[in-house]
């Protein structure tokens, strides 16, 4: 068995490809919001003027407006889970509803507890 003079190879590899930096999502503080002065500076950046022969530019300021009155606001943070609904009656709600279940379900009184997520 005379081959041609080859011979087997064996290569092992081992390469990581940089992977991309996933972006950040901008998160606002909605809880810190001043509406009053979000009205007031949207009135001041965005008027009129915008407005020219070419939309898409108009648009662009139109965004840029927006964005900039957003960012002298309403600060930036880190609350992932604000719900603008939510109260402090409806905490207090809730923690009544949670102190009622505790015990009926201790006593195995689940016919009249519905499931739920909450």
């Amino acid at each position: 068995m005379d081959g041609s003079g080859h011979r087997l190879m064996y290569l092992q590899f081992h390469y990581k490809s940089p992977q991309p930096k996933p972006r950040k999502l901008i998160l606002w503080n909605f809880r810190k919001d001043r509406w009053d002065r979000y009205s007031r500076l949207s009135d001041e950046y965005v008027t009129e003027d915008l407005i020219n022969d070419n939309p898409d530019k108009s648009a662009e300021l139109f965004v840029k407006g927006i964005l900039r009155t957003t960012k002298e606001s309403i600060p930036r943070g880190q609350v992932k889970k604000h719900l603008p609904f939510w109260s402090e009656f409806l905490d207090l709600l809730k923690s009544e509803r949670n102190a009622a279940r505790c015990p009926a379900e201790s006593f195995h009184i689940t016919d009249c507890i519905l499931p739920g997520k909450a």
